[in-house]
């Protein structure tokens, strides 16, 4: 890696960590520029996060990055021993501390460490999109399953409309007649088709409110034949009954 390698290179995670060992040190370091006198005034969990841009900015005058890998130096001196011997196994604070202070070495090591935080960034990525895709396919067989019950309990619903209004139509036309003349009547209309009654309802209000009710239920059933297999936002399991559905035991 070239010596001129600059901050905005470096991979997130590596420039973080400079502005964050930076940022710490940045009260002792002499001769600092107006801007980032003002953001070493600031609380230290506060620099970094509020001053990164000013930090950033003064890190590309070699002079003072020189003077805060100084006072870096002084505090991370076992680091920097660790870092020089090859016994460092954080690939981000070496590579951080390689670029900031440059010891002898650096740009080889870098290099390296640069190269196993992209590998871990990009494993973490994996792992990350793995469970998202498995949190967004336990949500879709929820809701596939719980779309199944609905379904069954609003066949049930209109198996009863149908019946009901069935019943109730046959009693409107035949008066339960208990002679051979109504029973015959009553056998015949008990063989029409359900469309069919529906036409003997026309002047019944009540009968033609349960009708409305069934073709409503009977539409809620066919507009809820599906289930979304992509991520949903919010996507939590509602008690609202579906628009123009009757409650139970209408």
């Amino acid at each position: 890696m070239s010596e001129t390698v600059r901050l905005e290179e470096l991979p997130v995670a590596v420039r973080t960590r400079v502005l964050t060992l930076v940022a710490d040190v940045l009260p002792d370091v002499p001769q600092l520029p107006a801007a980032l006198r003002k953001v070493a005034g600031f609380a230290p969990a506060r620099r970094a996060r509020l001053g990164g841009q000013a930090i950033t900015a003064g890190l590309a005058d070699e002079d003072l990055r020189a003077r805060i890998a100084h006072q870096v130096s002084v505090r991370r001196q076992d680091e920097l021993v660790a870092l020089r011997d090859g016994t460092m196994h954080d690939a981000l604070e070496a590579a951080a501390l390689d670029w900031l202070v440059r010891p002898q070495g650096w740009t080889r090591r870098l290099d390296t460490s640069v190269s196993q935080v992209e590998e871990h960034a990009a494993q973490q990525q994996e792992v990350v999109a793995q469970a998202k895709e498995e949190r967004w396919q336990q949500r879709a067989e929820q809701a596939e399953a719980e779309l199944r019950d609905l379904r069954a309990s609003y066949r049930h619903q209109v198996e009863g409309y149908k019946a009901e209004v069935s019943e109730a139509v046959r009693a409107k036309v035949v008066g339960l007649s208990n002679d051979h003349k109504g029973q015959v009547h009553f056998k015949k209309i008990m063989e029409l088709p359900f469309e069919e009654l529906r036409t003997l309802t026309a002047d019944d209000g009540k009968l033609k409110a349960k009708i409305a009710s069934y073709d409503r239920l009977e539409s809620s059933i066919k507009t809820q034949a599906w289930v979304p297999k992509f991520p949903m936002q919010n996507s939590q399991p509602s008690n609202r009954m579906p628009m123009g559905m009757p409650p139970q035991g209408a």
